[in-house]
């Protein structure tokens, strides 16, 4: 019996496993506050992560988009210029086209060409026609098509552009 209870106390004062033991308590401790930490932060990380995705899937980048500055007419004329620089008719075709282009939702420069379209007199903007027909928009700015006539506001695209190469 004296060699059981000798076992017995070397076993109960041996504690090389005890470092053990703290270390798996420790990790385990480590563990559960990670965890604690990703619960508590990751709906808001979430929820960040929806609304950057959201505004850069709304955001335009290059052309001209609602809000964006508004280009001149000349801005327009230097581009048709640039692309057909000998000849008159094609350039103002290609700046015609390029007005197109950027039209704002909603709205045309008559890309067919067999309507007039005009540029307002007092900010040198192409006037651009609703696809509805009932308003124009002039560098941004929304007008009704009672209250602003373009013939008696603005010159034509063409007459426009002829005095521009001219220049």
């Amino acid at each position: 019996m004296d060699r059981t209870s000798d076992m017995l106390n070397r076993f109960a004062r041996n504690d090389s496993g005890a470092v053990t033991v703290d270390w798996v308590v420790m990790t385990a401790a480590v563990l559960v506050i990670g965890l604690a930490v990703l619960e508590s932060t990751g709906s808001g990380v979430t929820s960040l992560g929806v609304r950057i995705a959201q505004a850069l899937d709304t955001t335009e980048v290059g052309g001209t988009s609602p809000g964006a500055e508004a280009n001149a007419a000349t801005h327009y004329f230097d581009l048709g210029i640039a692309q057909s620089p000998d000849n008159r008719r094609d350039a103002w075709r290609n700046a015609r086209m390029a007005v197109h282009e950027d039209a704002p939702a909603g709205f045309n420069y008559n890309p067919e060409f067999d309507e007039t379209r005009y540029v307002d007199s007092a900010t040198g903007m192409p006037v651009y026609e609703a696809n509805d027909g009932g308003s124009y928009n002039i560098g941004g700015e929304v007008v009704s098509r009672a209250s602003y006539n373009p013939a008696d506001s603005g010159a034509s695209f063409m007459s426009t552009f002829n005095g521009y190469w001219g220049s």
